[in-house]
């Protein structure tokens, strides 16, 4: 008994001490399952760790066209992309954000024509290689899938298909 109040009580500390969603926490579910087999008078020696799956292996490459680090920094160094994130977190602010699926056909329609419109004034080409068609098509094809796709995102867009980056 003393044993079990031991190891609840170092898997609170190191609980609190540690997100869950970390490295850590197939040590915490292993620690968990050895003190309930242990409970329930199991000997094993050695319990399996829960793999966590690498969060950029379950992003699908379409929902973030070109994304990571690098193609962030570009948007970024990029003369209009400050200005580019800003207007387009203004978009998610005003219409819904880019990713949710709730918004509906007319959020993804309304969404898609006010980012042709700052497209235009950001590169200077009005509906360049039909913008407005294809940023509506990813949206929908984004929200058929659940993935994710931010203000940056969305600039690597729209940059990316007027030849920016």
């Amino acid at each position: 008994m003393r044993s079990l109040l031991l190891r609840v009580a170092l898997l609170s500390a190191f609980l609190v001490i540690s997100p869950l969603n970390g490295p850590c926490r197939g040590v915490v579910v292993a620690a968990a399952e050895e003190s309930a087999d242990e409970d329930a008078g199991g000997d094993e020696e050695s319990i399996e760790e829960e793999e966590e799956p690498d969060a950029m292996e379950d992003q699908d490459e379409t929902n973030t066209p070109g994304g990571g680090e690098d193609a962030e920094s570009m948007v970024r160094n990029h003369p209009k992309g400050e200005e580019c994130i800003k207007v387009a977190e203004e978009l998610e602010r005003e219409v819904g954000l880019f990713d949710n699926s709730g918004i509906g056909a007319d959020g993804r329609k309304k969404i898609a024509e006010k980012m042709k419109e700052h497209a235009d004034k950001v590169t200077g080409k009005d509906n360049h290689n039909e913008f407005q068609q294809a940023f509506h098509a990813h949206l929908e094809k984004l929200h058929s899938s659940s993935g994710t796709f931010g203000a940056i995102d969305a600039c690597i867009f729209l940059l990316k298909h007027h030849d920016e980056l």
